[in-house]
């Protein structure tokens, strides 16, 4: 049993009582537990299942093995350096340059912060870059979404197929020559929409190469 968890060292630093943090349990994380099955874990008489473990870590906002007494980490910069590879001082830079950017607020949870921070590290935030990649990627989802939906007949189709932009039935010559479209759209218009997408997006792509990723 382990008598030097923080279940009620964290239950008293948010002036509850162990009814109150009984209920807030069920509400917040549909845990239920007793007042006395927590009196237990608090003491060490009872030791929690590690689903339990991880209901309470989440409700109090810090690693399980901070709230077990284990690590004195109770932001988890640990577990966040081991599962993304970055340093600790490298996330707490970009949560700087973040905060004064807007894109993060004093505010947010730490939890969240990092969260955040984490993900423009990945290159996966909203930044400039991505906004242009972004808009790049959506030219071609276009110009797939208006040749399939608008130029191509299924009734020209082989019998028990289908077809789309991507499908592997049909060469790119049967796709885009005309054969498959409808009798009343022509070729040379689709052709026009398509030369326009695909210079916006080469645009982009020039763009993308120029614009740093912050």
């Amino acid at each position: 049993m382990n008598s030097k968890n923080r279940i009620r060292q964290l239950r008293e630093s948010n002036n509850l009582t162990l009814p109150e943090l009984s209920t807030k349990l069920m509400e917040s994380n549909q845990l239920k537990l007793s007042s006395d099955a927590i009196s237990k874990y608090e003491r060490g008489d009872r030791e929690p299942k590690l689903a339990t473990w991880e209901k309470l870590a989440d409700y109090f906002k810090v690693p399980v093995d901070y709230l077990q007494g284990r690590s004195d980490d109770k932001v988890g910069w640990h577990l966040w350096e081991e599962n993304t590879g970055y340093k600790q001082e490298t996330i707490k830079a970009q949560i700087s340059q973040l905060t004064k950017s807007g894109r993060i607020s004093k505010d947010d949870d730490i939890q969240k912060q990092i969260g955040t921070a984490v993900a423009y590290l990945n290159g996966s935030g909203k930044t400039d870059k991505n906004a242009v990649a972004s808009a790049r990627m959506g030219i071609s989802e276009l110009d797939n979404r208006i040749h399939d939906d608008f130029y191509l007949d299924p009734s020209k189709f082989p019998k028990d197929n289908t077809i789309n932009s991507t499908s592997k039935l049909f060469n790119a010559s049967e796709l885009y020559n005309g054969s498959l479209y409808y009798d009343d759209m022509h070729k040379e218009v689709y052709d026009h929409i398509s030369d326009i997408l695909q210079d916006a997006r080469q645009k982009l792509a020039e763009l993308e190469n120029k614009t740093p990723n912050k």
